[in-house]
């Protein structure tokens, strides 16, 4: 199986470190696991470790950055460039799951999964702002990862997902 796990960055941090975990992990196991992301030190030791990473364009990161910056235009192009970038990668790459650990990184894929017929797995790291207009920017895809009993809650109630989409995975420091 060929997986392609996509984030925003991979720098330093929980979600990055559950990256890296599940990447080597699933290499271990005998996928094919490649990691699409803007870059970052976690990108750089994966690149290291003989892992294949692909360079997105940089997504909006943060609710200050979407904000500061120049509007929302400048954001969409980076959205729709990503999204192209995906869709090659992923007929180039003949992957069968993506597997996206941010809020932009799902829309992303979800757009570009849906143009190519591939199942899509998201995973929730941290209780998302769902109130408008950012739950219009929530896609949580074929089946949902929470990595908590309270982050599965929040899914529920607050995301609207369905209990029997989402699995809960433990992401133990």
């Amino acid at each position: 199986m060929k997986v392609l796990i996509v984030t925003d960055f991979l720098d330093l941090g929980g979600a990055e470190t559950h990256i890296k975990t599940l990447v080597l992990g699933l290499r271990e196991k005998g996928c094919a696991a490649a990691v699409a992301s803007c870059g970052g030190r976690i990108a750089d030791l994966l690149k290291n470790e003989g892992i294949r990473h692909i360079l997105l364009p940089p997504l909006f990161h943060n609710d200050r950055a979407f904000h500061k910056n120049a509007g929302v235009l400048p954001h969409l192009i980076r959205i729709c460039l990503a999204k192209e970038v995906l869709v090659l990668t992923l007929k180039r790459g003949n992957f069968d799951l993506v597997h996206a650990h941010s809020r932009t990184g799902a829309l992303v894929c979800a757009a570009a999964c849906r143009k190519l017929s591939v199942p899509l797995v998201t995973t929730a790291h941290a209780h998302f702002d769902m109130s408008f207009p950012k739950n219009l920017l929530s896609v949580w895809g074929d089946a949902a990862i929470a990595v908590s009993d309270d982050i599965k809650e929040h899914l529920v109630r607050k995301g609207g997902v369905d209990p029997r989409k989402i699995k809960v995975i433990y992401n133990g420091v």
